[in-house]
């Protein structure tokens, strides 16, 4: 919910919510806020860009186009192609989490402190289904609508130097890692699923 800008997005870059769900986001950091300073509840703030990975709503981008590759339909169908988000696979984001409430259960932390967990690399969404057909090895023509979604952010990419630097932290999933181990996840469960019918 930062700014839209062609840096990399900071910790400390300005906050303007630009959908309700963003709205949501920021809401919750207030809270966690509130209840340090009201009750002394020790916290710090993960601010997750795009997290993808086994399972996912089809709600969510990745599964979205995933869904489309594997299907009959001949063409894959998306609104923009255009806008570029940073990608951290679900592995590579539990494990900051947990760091992050280890080092603040060791006193490393000062409460209240904000991380950006992303992996300071952009891909557009022609990027992303041009990646998804590589792992499923699929090659079908992409139609984009040209519809962005109202107050779209046409880039959101992390400065992850902070949780670096702090933590010691770095993603180990790229886009293609990531998507990659979802493939083998629903090759394994196809298979198990065969098994017990």
């Amino acid at each position: 919910y930062a700014p839209s800008c062609s840096d990399p997005v900071s910790e400390d870059s300005r906050v303007s919510p630009s959908n309700p769900y963003a709205q949501t986001k920021l809401l919750a950091e207030e809270i966690c806020k509130f209840y340090r300073d009201a009750y002394r509840v020790p916290s710090v703030i993960a601010r997750p860009f795009n997290v993808f990975g086994p399972d996912q709503s089809s709600s969510f981008l990745i599964p979205m186009i995933a869904q489309q590759v594997k299907g009959n339909n001949e063409s894959i169908e998306v609104r923009d192609l255009s806008p570029v988000r940073d990608y951290i696979f679900i592995a590579d984001f539990v494990n900051a989490l947990i760091l992050m409430g280890e080092r603040l259960a060791l006193g490393d932390l000062k409460c209240g402190e904000v991380f950006n967990v992303g992996t300071g690399v952009g891909h557009s969404v022609g990027e992303v289904v041009q990646t998804i057909q590589q792992v499923w090895g699929t090659n079908k023509e992409v139609e984009s609508i040209n519809q962005p979604r109202k107050n779209e952010i046409a880039v959101s990419i992390a400065n992850v130097g902070k949780i670096k630097e702090r933590l010691g932290w770095y993603p180990t999933y790229s886009l293609e890692d990531g998507l990659r181990a979802i493939f083998r996840h629903e090759r394994s469960t196809a298979v198990q699923c065969k098994d017990k019918s």
